[in-house]
């Protein structure tokens, strides 16, 4: 059975991040990128069309 202090080899136990960690974190990352980046461009859309239509409301 490996030592507690040297699981990993070159990190101590319970401190630092494995391969597939890391992997797995960037895909999540990755993901709610992709989510929020459209939700907020959409967002930004709809106040440009709230106030061009409070515009065009005004110059009728």
């Amino acid at each position: 059975m490996p030592d507690r202090e040297t699981v990993g080899r070159s990190c101590v136990y319970g401190r630092g991040m494995d391969i597939s960690s890391m992997i797995m974190g960037a895909s999540i990352a990755s993901v709610m990128w992709i989510a929020f980046v459209p939700w907020s461009k959409l967002r930004r859309l709809r106040e440009l069309d709230a106030a061009r239509g409070a515009a065009d409301a005004d110059a009728d």
